[in-house]
């Protein structure tokens, strides 16, 4: 069993045939012979075209800015480093946009995979805080606490459904997944993450992750190291 195989494509980069015969060496260089990346992944959390409304249930589940910041912060100090999947800097910054395309409400124009993967870094954020750092955020007793954590991982779960997650392949979807899979365990089923696990492989595999020997053509510095980390 080879669960992080891309059984798909051969070696040099061409689909399988019939004839299982060794395939001759190629004289072209080893970055010809990767899966072609013409952009890398996507960092883009907002759709080309607008999607459905949102699921109420994810309005619901949304922090105000100012304590969702303060957990951001959290996660950047004490969370991050844990699993080093997102870019701190840009991630944040989408995190404002978000919020102003809320107060707006044209939420539709952002990736759901995307707000999972917001959900999740908050789930895993508050699910580690100390009571005092709590407090300070105004987030409750841990009862409380403990609820929300399960709201917003509702929430991220509502928001991956909403955007199709099982058939178009997404960065925001293998970056929540590895995120989860790494320190997210208290957080989120665990036949329910076995499953995902299985989904963000073959994910990234698509994405071709798991070719990213050295940058492609149009690709930035952050976009290959991000696909490195969560591969």
């Amino acid at each position: 069993m080879a669960l992080g195989l891309d059984r798909r494509l051969e070696p040099q980069g061409r689909p399988k045939t019939a004839d299982a015969r060794p395939t001759p060496p190629s004289s072209s260089s080893s970055s010809d012979n990767q899966i072609h990346i013409t952009s890398g992944p996507s960092r883009s959390h907002l759709l080309k075209e607008s999607h459905s409304p949102l699921p109420e249930s994810i309005f619901n589940a949304l922090l105000p800015q100012e304590v969702a910041m303060s957990v951001f912060k959290f996660h950047t100090t004490n969370v991050c480093w844990q699993h080093a999947c997102v870019y701190v800097r840009e991630f944040e910054a989408q995190v404002e946009g978000f919020y102003k395309l809320a107060k707006r409400g044209k939420c539709d124009k952002v990736d759901g995979s995307w707000i999972a993967l917001f959900f999740v870094l908050q789930a895993i954020s508050v699910h580690q805080m100390t009571d005092r750092y709590a407090a300070a955020c105004n987030l409750g007793s841990v009862a409380v606490r403990q609820q929300f954590i399960t709201a917003v991982m509702d929430a991220a779960m509502i928001a991956l459904h909403h955007a199709n997650f099982l058939s178009p392949p997404s960065v925001f979807t293998c970056q929540a997944i590895a995120t989860l899979g790494l320190c997210g365990h208290n957080v989120c089923d665990s036949d329910l993450l076995s499953s995902l696990l299985a989904i963000g492989i073959k994910h990234a595999q698509a994405l071709g992750l798991h070719t990213l020997v050295k940058r492609m053509r149009g690709m930035s510095s952050v976009d290959l190291e991000m696909g490195r980390r969560v591969w």
